[in-house]
């Protein structure tokens, strides 16, 4: 029967593997006493200067609604008549750059003999495109009035190519979607009505009513390029959130990470970047955040962080059901392996009800809330108890379901620091403060890490 559950688990960890970009990592070198107490350092002193920006923040913001109550008409008035004059000057900036800009392009349409009269996508249409492109890009994340004005520009310039050229195929809808998408992003607020009438009848070439609707909706009711368009009957009945997905999913607009950070091997996101210093400073998490949004990275650094540190640490996954619990175990074996100085270590144990291997002499250990119950109330596990280092609660929410009373009982009876993990969860607030509660009679600070945006679509 051992072997035949051992058998399982290679074949699953295979799969896992097969085809997976996760990258098997050997672990050969610890980390040094001297390197994890920096890390600990480092990550107190991170999040020290994160908890004063954000009493820093809320006091300012109360100070300015503070001082927006009190203060009196003729001041308001004067801001007012400042705003107005800034906006002209940003004016005036972007119709100088607008200048300079149709100049750019004269001489670029006749470096790449780019006629007026331009019907057919050629290579020297693709290669205008690609040049206009790169000063978009060469422009950067620039604010400014006069590299905006610039960009908005370059592109109702590929925007009209797009236009005029007979091209039908599904990278053009593809390519124009994605303009329009783009100029919508960053110029919506300084869009003419010339220039939203162009954006409508690039929308009508997507052939998503929705997107057609909406631009629509931006035009004055007696525009002659709204009684003009006519929704077709050969219209994509997706809406532009679906097509979206189907077909350019990478272009959706979220907050990314834009530091690499060494620990991970990739420029966490900055609530990601909170979680790791959490965890290198050996405080608690209840961590909140939708399914597919990032949140499990956490849990192999965790396991990795224990497996770098010693061959005694240990780390306990505790996931609410045996299906979860085989997934965690094959892909621990999938992620990690270990040469151990202390005989008769294992790298990945399991303890289930009808199941357990290793769970004593390993040093990552996936199990359900029953079977950890029974390991920590345990007298005779005093000692290994002592080495756990951190425990991982996957779908902490199953604590207000049935049999929730044993996820209570493990909270209460965990030795170390925890990483509470969920994506359902009700009232976090309430749930933290009972943590914190708990956590602050052992010496410890609990974090509540939200996170409410998901990349990935789930269907």
């Amino acid at each position: 029967m051992k072997q035949k559950k051992a058998l399982w688990y290679q074949r699953l960890t295979e799969s896992l593997l097969f085809g997976s970009p996760v990258q098997p990592q050997s672990i050969s070198l610890l980390w040094s006493a001297q390197h994890l107490v920096e890390l600990e350092n480092a990550a107190k002193e991170r999040l020290k200067v994160h908890a004063e920006s954000k009493l820093s923040s809320k006091a300012s913001s109360a100070s300015t609604e503070a001082a927006r109550k009190v203060k009196p008409a003729p001041a308001a008035k004067s801001s007012n008549k400042k705003k107005a004059i800034q906006e002209m000057n940003e004016q005036k900036a972007r119709e100088m750059a607008i200048e300079k800009v149709k100049s750019t392009l004269e001489n670029l349409r006749n470096d790449y003999k780019i006629k007026a009269n331009l019907k057919q996508w050629s290579l020297d249409v693709e290669r205008y495109v690609e040049k206009l492109r790169s000063l978009i890009v060469k422009e950067g994340g620039d604010r400014g009035p006069d590299s905006l004005a610039k960009r908005l520009a370059w592109r109702f310039e590929i925007l009209e190519i797009f236009l005029r050229c007979e091209n039908e195929s599904e990278e053009m809808r593809k390519e124009t979607f994605l303009l329009v998408q783009e100029i919508l992003r960053h110029h919506h607020d300084v869009l003419s009505e010339m220039q939203l009438e162009l954006l409508l009848k690039a929308a009508a070439k997507t052939q998503l009513p929705d997107l057609v609707d909406v631009l629509r909706s931006l035009l004055p009711s007696g525009s002659k390029a709204v009684s003009r368009l006519k929704v077709k009957a050969s219209y994509s009945p997706m809406t532009a959130v679906e097509y979206q997905l189907a077909v350019a999913p990478e272009h959706l607009e979220r907050a990314r990470g834009t530091e690499f950070d060494l620990r991970v091997g990739f420029a966490p996101d900055e609530w990601q970047k909170k979680l790791l210093d959490v965890v290198d400073s050996q405080s608690s998490a209840l961590v909140v955040a939708p399914t597919a949004s990032g949140k499990t990275f956490i849990s192999y650094y965790v396991m990795e962080r224990c497996l770098r540190s010693s061959d005694e640490g240990v780390v306990v996954f505790v996931a609410p059901t045996k299906a979860l619990v085989n997934q965690v175990r094959a892909e621990v074996e999938a992620r990690f392996s270990k040469t151990f100085n202390r005989p008769g270590t294992s790298l990945c144990g399991v303890f289930t009800r009808d199941f357990r291997e290793n769970e004593m002499t390993c040093q990552i250990l996936v199990t359900v809330p029953q079977c950890f119950g029974i390991l920590l109330m345990s007298g005779e596990n005093v000692s290994w108890a002592s080495r756990v280092q951190t425990v991982i609660l996957d779908e902490v929410h199953s604590i207000g379901e049935k049999n929730g009373e044993i996820w209570e009982q493990i909270i209460l009876l965990i030795p170390c620091p925890f990483i509470a993990l969920s994506a359902t969860l009700g009232n976090d607030d309430y749930f933290a403060s009972w943590l914190g509660e708990v956590e602050q009679t052992r010496g410890r600070r609990l974090h509540l890490v939200r996170h409410n945006q998901r990349f990935n679509d789930l269907r």
